[in-house]
């Protein structure tokens, strides 16, 4: 039996919820927590960040595709590499000039 004091029953109450709803990345990011921070030992739900996004993807994504089929029917394939590209420009911008909203070792000089 776990007994948390308030402000951890709190932290884990919205980590949970976030989670229910897919968005505890959101959440996390919003906390400013890092992942391989000594205080995540107290965020039992931190690695959901990474569930929370692969859910978005499987939930958005079809019907991206599938309104995208209904409104630009033979220019889909356009669509798609034009998020593909758009999602790389903005992978490497967030890399270069956004580092605290990424979840890597940056001090241990991965990804440098």
């Amino acid at each position: 039996m776990f007994i948390f004091h308030d402000f951890f029953l709190e932290t884990y109450s919205k980590s949970a919820l976030s989670t229910l709803f897919f968005v505890s990345n959101l959440y996390f990011w919003s906390t400013g927590e890092e992942y391989a921070a000594f205080s995540s030992l107290y965020h039992p739900l931190l690695h959901t960040w990474s569930l929370a996004v692969e859910e978005q993807f499987y939930l958005i994504f079809p019907f991206v595709l599938f309104f995208g089929n209904k409104l630009f029917k033979k220019k889909l394939i356009y669509l798609i590499l034009f998020s593909f590209v758009v999602s790389l420009i903005g992978s490497q911008v967030t890399v270069s000039f956004m580092r605290h909203l990424i979840f890597i070792l940056y001090r241990q000089g991965i990804g440098k």
